[in-house]
């Protein structure tokens, strides 16, 4: 299922919390929570193939720091997510990720 054209994801801190949220454009509440940006980047990564739109990750001050888009998500995903992991968990994710 693809979305409309004008549609995308974002990744935001969670207000008066410690966490990130991954919420749609076009919704003011968010779809999930996680504890790290990471997660949250994995997970609206994984959404984002998936309706083929662009994601958008914020920083701690709600601007948008960088955008994943369609085409790059999976080679990005990759790189971010996985930097620090043992290499069983890095075949696993990748395995979540694809």
């Amino acid at each position: 299922m693809t979305r409309e054209i004008n549609s995308s994801n974002h990744i935001v801190p969670v207000f008066g919390r410690n966490g990130w949220a991954f919420r749609k454009s076009d919704t003011t509440r968010a779809s999930r929570i996680f504890r790290t940006q990471e997660e949250a980047i994995a997970y609206g990564t994984m959404v984002s193939n998936i309706q083929k739109t662009p994601l958008y990750i914020h920083n701690s001050n709600y601007t948008v720091a960088r955008e994943i888009s369609i085409d790059n998500n999976v080679k990005q995903n990759n790189n971010i997510y996985t930097k620090g992991m043992s290499k069983a968990r890095k075949r696993k994710e990748s395995i979540i990720t694809l």
